[in-house]
């Protein structure tokens, strides 16, 4: 999962070594659900983000990332 980072600005580390993505660095999230057939609005998109932001650091490590995209694809 850390690859699909590398093309998001705004990638950096934590002090831990973990990879995070800040939260409005992720703007091409509602056009890639789009492209998987799940149609949510922008504002829908974010809220789905933020709550998946489980340290509440504002943005997604690797970890919180694939819950979010395991829960998504599950529900496909």
């Amino acid at each position: 999962m850390a690859q699909l980072f590398v093309p998001v600005r705004g990638v950096r580390y934590d002090p831990r070594g973990r990879l995070l993505v800040p939260l409005h660095h992720l703007e091409h999230v509602p056009g890639a659900m789009g492209r998987l057939g799940i149609k949510l609005s922008e504002a829908e998109a974010f809220e789905m983000l933020d709550n998946a932001d489980a340290d509440g650091n504002g943005s997604l490590d690797v970890e919180e990332f694939t819950e979010v995209v395991v829960e998504v694809l599950q529900d496909l």
